[in-house]
């Protein structure tokens, strides 16, 4: 395992590996908790101390650090580097680290201030999320629940972004794919009250059981609706009536 996070880990510290926590002062000043002004300028010195801590903490692997927390810094005398150099982000000081490492910076427990508002972001935690639970077509989506997000550290994301409508953050990253609410989980609050959204989902119901002609319509029933995610719209707006949904629609077969 050792050897997997050395490889990536920049020449000039592989040298201090073995040596761990055993460090002399001179070697280690922050074991003073206080270092020599400038020493956390020379990028030599913050990698031997990254590396030592992983050590003292434990990471053996990439994927290892993702645990690290500032608590991890300021127990363990480097507080003023991660203040003053990495601006108190342990995703800079990973970057920093490990440069060619392809960090995910939400799994640092949380993605940096203001980094779900760039649309980029976004995709790319979706394009990893979809990997992560299975997704094989866009289709898929339409079982992805907010639970998905919140176990994959994207609760910042649906949350603060679209006010916990999955529906929305999917819109936002495929907009072009021609997305049917009713296929969700559940509709965005208040969905069935618009009459047009009603009419298209009674539209899309029929043209999905193949009615064609008046007497087809009429052949709609209960369990089509709560087969194809129209039974909060039949129960909530049509009280249970599958000829009062058709009659929306197309109001002049009434009475046919």
């Amino acid at each position: 395992m050792q050897q997997a996070i050395d490889s990536l880990r920049p020449d000039v510290n592989r040298k201090h590996s073995a040596a761990g926590s055993a460090l002399s002062m001179r070697e280690a000043p922050w074991l003073n908790r206080r270092v020599p002004n400038g020493f956390w300028d020379t990028r030599e010195n913050r990698l031997r101390y990254l590396n030592w801590l992983g050590n003292r903490c434990g990471f053996h692997e990439a994927a290892d650090w993702y645990a690290l927390r500032k608590h991890h810094f300021q127990r363990n005398g480097g507080g003023g580097l991660l203040r003053d150099e990495y601006h108190s982000s342990v995703q800079n000081a990973m970057a920093d680290f490990l440069p060619d490492h392809d960090w995910k910076p939400w799994l640092f427990g949380s993605a940096p201030n203001g980094y779900w508002k760039d649309r980029d972001h976004r995709t790319i935690y979706l394009h990893w999320l979809g990997q992560k639970i299975g997704v094989q077509k866009t289709e898929d989506w339409y079982n992805v629940t907010g639970a998905d997000f919140f176990n994959h550290h994207g609760g910042g994301l649906l949350n603060n972004e679209f006010n916990g409508c999955v529906q929305s953050v999917l819109c936002d990253y495929l907009p072009r794919f021609r997305w049917r609410a009713w296929l969700f989980n559940s509709v965005p609050q208040s969905f069935w009250q618009h009459v047009r959204n009603r009419q298209a989902y009674v539209l899309w119901l029929g043209k999905r059981l193949g009615c064609r002609k008046p007497d087809d319509w009429s052949q709609l029933k209960r369990e089509h609706f709560c087969r194809n995610g129209g039974s909060g719209l039949l129960v909530g707006y049509y009280n249970g009536s599958t000829q009062q949904a058709v009659a929306e629609l197309f109001p002049e077969l009434q009475g046919a």
